[in-house]
């Protein structure tokens, strides 16, 4: 039992670091849109993006539990200064 725990959270930081990485080229993208003056593009680019983490993260805090959430929320973290140094800081 302990070993399908220590898996989950391996997936879950595998999945965190793909999720974040996808979050924030999207985040890039949405700041795009704001500066060219898509709002609307830009608002619903960023609901969608902000939905789609939720249900992800509630999805995985019901089939999997604390530790595979920690693992998600660690591998999205871990992908943001790597990013954050490509994109500069705005």
């Amino acid at each position: 039992m302990m070993t399908e725990t220590w898996i989950a959270a391996a997936l879950g930081l595998v999945a965190g670091a793909g999720g974040g990485w996808l979050f924030f080229h999207l985040l890039a993208l949405n700041m795009r849109l704001y500066a060219t003056g898509q709002a609307v593009a830009a608002a619903a680019l960023h609901l969608g993006r902000l939905g789609v983490v939720a249900a992800t993260l509630l999805a995985v805090v019901v089939m999997g539990g604390a530790l595979p959430l920690l693992a998600v929320l660690a591998g999205f973290l871990l992908v943001r200064p790597l990013l954050m140094r490509r994109y500069g800081r705005a």
